[in-house]
């Protein structure tokens, strides 16, 4: 059986998605993307358990809040919880051209293992990634 995160965890998990959700709204996103803290290079990729934790943390909010959470907050949020619990993290941004025009993605890994947005990852063109590699 599969654990459900705790209470601290949602709690952060909360905050993060908040500040994720007003940060996308109020700063253009290159000023936002140098803003963010840069991880030491020596940090280890999270375990699986601890990075699908914070997967179900974060989805369990996106279902339950009345505001529409894309990728990209989910993407911050993850950014910093990774972060926070001293972990390796990095955010990956890609685009595709579809049908309407031009669609963007982002997705976070943790050493070779996808925390959150990974499993459309294949659908998009690697356009950048932070901290660059």
């Amino acid at each position: 059986m599969m654990q459900r995160p705790g209470y601290t965890l949602l709690c952060l998990t909360l905050y993060a998605l908040m500040r994720s959700w007003m940060l996308h709204r109020l700063q253009p996103f290159e000023q936002l993307m140098n803003r963010l803290p840069r991880p030491a290079n020596y940090l280890p990729p999270a375990p699986p358990e601890t990075a699908r934790m914070i997967e179900r943390a974060i989805m369990a909010w996106v279902r339950r809040l009345p505001l529409r959470l894309v990728c990209f907050e989910q993407g911050l949020a993850a950014y910093w919880l990774l972060q926070h619990y001293g972990y390796a993290v990095q955010l990956h941004y890609g685009a595709r051209k579809d049908g309407s025009g031009m669609s963007a993605h982002i997705w976070v890994v943790s050493g070779d293992l996808g925390v959150i947005g990974h499993e459309q990852a294949a659908d998009f063109a690697l356009v950048a990634t932070f901290p660059a590699e």
